[in-house]
């Protein structure tokens, strides 16, 4: 091996190390242990209708029969769309005021 390649390995190899050493606490990861479950629950009543005023208060959260606490609780209303396809060809000419209100239910 040439003297140039001896030096450009020691001098890569010098950095490589000036580099690791440099590293100080503040850039290592912070580990946190935590046990966080998220629950998404929807509540209807007998008529399937939901129910929305509902508050921490009114859930109790048990893991291997011992009672959580529910740390965290945020109501939600999340958005949605409905699409509604509807056969208007001539089959169903005698159905169409069936199908009509059937569509605003």
């Amino acid at each position: 091996m040439s003297l140039s390649k001896v030096f450009i390995f020691i001098l890569l190899t010098f950095f490589s190390f000036l580099t690791t050493f440099a590293q100080n606490e503040d850039d290592l990861p912070i580990k946190v242990d935590t046990s966080i479950v998220r629950l998404n629950i929807g509540v209807v009543d007998g008529r399937g209708q939901p129910i929305t005023n509902l508050s921490k208060d009114d859930f109790a959260v048990y893991e291997d029969g011992v009672k959580q606490t529910i740390s965290r609780f945020e109501p939600t209303v999340a958005p949605f769309s409905v699409v509604m396809i509807l056969d208007m060809s001539g089959s169903t000419l005698g159905f169409r005021e069936t199908i009509r209100q059937s569509a605003f239910r």
